[in-house]
C-alpha cells in the first residue's frame, strides 16, 4: 500500500472474489464505524493491534496481500511457534476492545522491512481482515478507520471509481499452459517443476500456509520467486549459481521442453 502524491484519504470498499461469502463482523456496542491511529513509515501505513492476547504490537497494513502472515523471526514474542501453521493452528488477531478476529495462522520473513522501518513489524493486516470493512486511510490526521459495510454511506467530496480485485495473479493462456506442462513433467529438472507448481499454485489465491505444506518450502523461497516471476514473467523462473552463466529459456528452448513433456514414457508410464 503506497501513498500516491497529495494523496490525503483513500477510501476502499469491501471486495468480494470469486463468489465467496464474506461474514459479517459486529463493530463493538454496535457501532457503525471504529478508529484506530495510524503511523505512516516509508510511505507505508501501521497500527498496533494484538495477537492472542498479548501485545500490543506493530503490524502493516497491507492492501496487496492475500493473507494476514505473522513475522517468523517474531512467532516467540507472539507466543507462537512456525510449527504451528503446518498444523492448520489459528490466531486471534485484537483489533480492538470487543473486536478479535481468528485467522489461519501464517507466516512469512519481516526482517527486511526493519531496516526500513526503523522498527520491528510483526505481521501484516492484508485482504483476509480488510474485507470485512469499508477501510478509510486518513494520512493527514494519522487515522485508520473501519465501517460497517452495510451502514456506511459515503458523503465526502472525493471521486468514486470502480475498482476490482482479483484473488492470485493473471496468467496469460500461454503462461498457464507452460507452466501447467511444466509442473506435470517427470523429465525435466526438479527445480523447474517446483517453481512451476508454486506459481501455479499462487494464481489460484492458495496462502503461503497452504504452499508451504503441499510443496515443503519455506515462505522465503515463495517471496522470491513470487517476486521473480511478477518482474520478469516466466524468464524470472530461470536459475543460475554464482559463478556460472544464468540458464536462460529461450523461446526455441521452450518449446524444445514443452515438445518433451508431451512425450510419453517410453516405460508406458504417464507424466503424472
Amino acid at each position: 500500500m503506497k501513498r500516491l502524491g497529495q494523496l490525503a484519504c483513500l477510501v476502499l470498499a469491501p471486495l468480494i472474489m470469486g463468489g465467496q461469502n464474506t461474514e459479517h463482523i459486529q463493530l463493538p456496542n454496535k457501532s457503525a464505524s471504529l478508529r484506530l491511529p495510524m503511523e505512516v513509515r516509508t510511505n507505508g501505513p501501521y497500527v498496533e493491534v494484538k495477537a492472542n492476547g498479548r501485545g500490543p504490537f506493530v503490524f502493516e497494513v497491507d492492501t496487496g496481500s492475500m493473507t494476514s502472515p505473522l513475522a517468523s523471526e517474531l512467532a516467540g514474542d507472539l507466543g507462537l511457534k512456525e510449527t504451528d501453521a503446518t498444523n492448520n493452528g489459528s490466531v486471534q488477531i485484537g483489533i480492538a476492545d470487543g473486536l478479535s478476529l481468528s485467522m489461519p495462522l501464517d507466516f512469512a520473513s519481516f526482517a527486511g522491512l526493519w531496516p526500513l522501518t526503523g522498527r520491528r513489524i510483526y505481521g501484516d493486516l492484508g485482504y483476509s481482515i480488510l474485507k470485512h470493512f469499508v477501510v478509510e486511510f486518513d494520512y493527514e490526521r494519522g487515522y485508520l478507520s473501519l465501517y460497517d459495510p452495510d451502514r456506511y454511506e459515503y458523503s465526502g467530496n472525493g471521486t468514486v471509481f470502480p475498482a476490482s480485485l482479483e484473488m492470485g495473479y493473471r496468467l496469460t493462456q500461454d503462461q498457464r499452459s507452460e507452466l501447467s506442462s511444466t509442473a506435470q513433467s517427470r523429465s525435466l529438472p526438479a527445480g523447474y517443476v517446483f517453481r512451476a507448481k508454486l506459481i501455479l499454485m499462487l494464481a489460484e489465491g492458495a496462502s503461503f500456509n497452504t504452499i508451504k505444506g503441499q510443496l515443503q518450502t519455506s515462505a522465503p523461497t515463495i517471496i522470491r520467486w513470487k517476486h521473480r516471476f511478477l518482474e520478469r514473467g516466466l524468464d524470472g523462473l530461470d536459475t543460475y549459481h554464482p559463478g556460472q552463466q544464468a540458464t536462460v529459456l529461450t523461446p526455441t528452448l521452450r518449446s524444445r521442453i514443452l515438445s518433451a513433456t508431451r512425450k510419453k514414457p517410453s516405460d508406458g508410464s504417464t507424466q503424472v
